[in-house]
C-alpha cells in the first residue's frame, strides 16, 4: 500500500510538475513579448522578495507534517484534531503577518526601485497582487495540505494545484489578448487559486469527517517548527537570494537574463522534487512504525533511482540548455540571454543542490530538524557570506558560483549525517553513487563537446531533444546495469510486483 501511494503522490506530482514547467515556459516567453525584459525582471524581483516574506511560516509545514505521521498510522483522531487545531491557529496568526508584510513592501518597494514601465502606484498594486496568494494560503491551504501530505495523499493536493496551473494559463493568456496590464493580467488569475483552496476544502470535509478543529489545541506538539525554519531558510536562500543580490548590484535586465536560465533549471528541480514528495510520507511511515529493515532496504533502491533520474534530467539539460534559451529569446534584443558559462553553472548548482536530496528526504520524515539545524545554518552562511563578495564583481556568475560551494558543503555533510543516525547504513554506499553519478554525467556530455546542437525552431529542437534523451537513458541504464546490477533488479522486481497487486485488485 506505501509503494501504491508513493506511486500515485509521484505521479501526480510530476504530472503539476510538468504542466506547471510547460506553462512557465510559455508565460515568460509572453512577459517579454507583451511588457519587455525589464517588466519580466521586476515581476521576478518582486516575487523573490516576497518569498523572503513566506519565512514567517518558518518550518511549520514541515512540522505539522512530521507530527501527523505517528497519530495517522495509530489512527488516534483525537491526537490528530490537536495538532490540526494548533496548526490553524498558527496559521492564522501568519496570514496576518505576512499580509502586514506585504503591505509594506508595496509601500516601499516602489520608491526604491525605478522603472519607465510602470508607475509608482501600479508597482504598488502589483506588490499586493503577487503577495495575495501567498496569504489566502495560509488563511486556508496549508492546513489541508499538511494533512493530507502527511496521510499520503499529496496526490489530491497536486491534483488539484495542476487543474489550478491550467486555469491561471488559461486567464493570464485572455487577458494578454485583450492588451490589458500586467497587474490587471496577473489579479484576474487569481481566481484559480482560491478554486485550489476550495476543492481541497470540499475533500477534506467529504473524506476526513472525523477533523474537528474546535478541540484543545497542542501548541507543543509544533514546537519542532523553530528547528525546521532554518531549514526553510535554506531554501529561500536558493530560490530567492540570487535575484535579491542581482537587484541590487546589477539591474532589472540582469535579473531578466537570471529569471529565464532559472526557468528551466527550476522546472527541472521542481519535477526531481516531485519523487521526494512521493516518497516522503511513506519513510515516515516506517520510521514511526520503527521498521528499520524496510526502510533501509527501501531507502537503497530510492536513492539510486533518484540518481539515475536526476544525472539522465541534467544531461539532457547541459546539452540542450543554450539551444533552447537561443529560440526562447529569438527577437528579444534589449540584452544578451546566450551566456554559455552560466548555462552551465546552472547545471552544476542543479547537480549539486541534487546529489544530497535522497538524504534531505528524511529531515522531514524522521523529524531530525534540530539535529540538523548547525550544519543547515553554516551552508546558508556560506551562500549569503560568498555572494555579498561575488556578486558585485561576477554578477551571475558569482552567484551561481557561492550557491555550488554551499551545496558541495550541504552535500557531504547530510550524506554522513543521515547515515550514522537515520538509515544507519553505510555512507560510503552513497558516496559511490554520487562519484558513479558524476561519471555518467560525463560520459554522456563527451561526444556533445565536439558535436555543436544548431537547431532552428523548436520543432527541430524537441526531435533533437528525444535523441538525445535516448542516448542519456541509454548510458545511465548501462552504466549501471554494470556499476549497480544488484539494486537496479530489486527496483525492477518491486515494481513489477506493485503493478500485479495493483491489477489483482482492479480485477476483484
Amino acid at each position: 500500500m506505501r509503494l501504491e501511494a508513493s506511486i500515485k503522490n509521484t505521479f501526480s506530482a510530476i504530472t503539476m510538475q510538468l504542466v506547471a514547467m510547460l506553462i512557465g515556459l510559455i508565460l515568460p516567453r509572453l512577459y517579454l513579448s507583451n511588457f519587455g525584459s525589464e517588466v519580466n525582471g521586476l515581476v521576478s524581483s518582486i516575487t523573490q522578495f516576497i518569498a523572503y516574506f513566506t519565512l514567517v511560516e518558518a518550518g511549520l509545514a514541515s512540522a505539522t507534517t512530521t507530527t501527523l505521521y505517528l497519530p495517522l498510522a495509530e489512527d488516534n483522531h483525537n491526537r490528530v484534531n490537536e495538532i490540526l487545531a494548533a496548526a490553524k491557529e498558527f496559521y492564522f496568526h501568519i496570514g496576518y503577518i505576512f499580509s502586514g508584510l506585504v503591505l509594506c513592501l508595496a509601500l516601499i518597494y516602489p520608491s526604491v526601485i525605478k522603472t519607465n514601465s510602470l508607475t509608482n502606484i501600479e508597482m504598488g498594486i502589483l506588490v499586493l497582487v503577487l503577495g495575495f496568494n501567498g496569504a489566502f494560503d495560509f488563511f486556508t491551504l496549508s492546513r489541508y495540505r499538511a494533512l493530507l501530505t502527511a496521510d499520503q495523499r499529496y496526490y489530491i493536493v497536486a491534483n488539484a494545484s495542476t487543474l489550478a496551473s491550467i486555469i491561471n494559463f488559461l486567464l493570464v493568456v485572455l487577458t494578454m489578448y485583450f492588451n490589458c496590464s500586467v497587474v490587471v493580467v496577473r489579479t484576474v488569475a487569481l481566481t484559480s487559486f482560491i478554486l485550489r483552496s476550495l476543492l481541497l476544502n470540499i475533500y477534506v470535509r467529504r473524506n476526513y469527517k472525523y477533523v474537528d478543529y474546535s478541540v484543545t489545541p497542542d501548541h507543543q506538539a509544533l514546537n519542532k517548527r523553530w528547528d525546521a525554519m532554518i531549514l526553510q531558510l535554506l531554501g529561500l536562500v536558493q530560490n530567492a537570494l540570487p535575484v535579491v543580490m542581482l537587484t541590487f548590484f546589477s539591474n532589472l535586465k540582469v535579473v531578466s537574463v537570471y529569471s529565464i536560465y532559472n526557468m528551466v533549471a527550476a522546472s527541472i528541480l521542481s519535477i526531481l522534487a516531485s519523487i521526494t514528495n512521493g516518497f516522503s510520507a511513506s519513510f515516515g511511515d516506517m520510521i514511526a512504525k520503527k521498521e528499520t529493515e524496510v526502510l533501509q532496504k527501501t531507502y537503497i533502491q530510492y536513492e539510486l533511482l533518484f540518481f539515475m533520474l536526476m544525472i539522465w534530467a541534467y544531461s539532457c539539460m547541459n546539452i540542450l540548455y543554450l539551444s533552447f534559451i537561443r529560440i526562447y529569446t529569438a527577437g528579444i534584443h534589449d540584452v544578451n540571454y546566450l551566456e554559455p558559462l552560466v548555462a552551465f553553472l546552472f547545471v552544476l548548482n542543479g547537480l549539486a543542490y541534487s546529489f544530497k536530496t535522497p538524504a534531505g528526504t528524511l529531515i522531514g520524515s524522521a523529524g531530525v530538524f534540530k539535529e540538523t539545524k548547525p550544519s543547515t545554518m553554516i551552508q546558508t552562511a556560506i551562500a549569503i557570506g560568498l555572494s555579498l563578495l561575488l556578486t558585485p564583481f561576477w554578477g551571475i556568475v558569482g552567484v551561481l558560483i557561492a550557491l555550488i560551494i554551499s551545496n558541495l558543503y550541504r552535500d557531504i555533510d547530510l550524506v554522513i549525517f543521515m547515515s550514522k543516525n537515520v538509515t544507519k547504513l553505510p555512507c560510503r554506499q552513497s558516496f559511490i553513487r554520487i562519484l558513479n553519478g558524476i561519471l555518467m554525467f560525463g560520459i554522456t556530455n563527451l561526444p556533445f563537446h565536439f558535436l555543436v546542437i544548431d537547431t532552428g525552431g523548436f520543432g527541430q529542437w524537441f526531435l533533437t531533444a528525444i535523441g538525445v534523451a535516448l542516448w542519456s537513458m541509454v548510458v545511465v541504464i548501462t552504466y549501471n546495469l554494470i556499476a549497480d546490477r544488484e539494486v537496479l533488479f530489486q527496483i525492477l522486481r518491486r515494481l513489477n510486483g506493485s503493478k500485479i497487486k495493483l491489477y489483482r485488485r482492479r480485477k476483484l
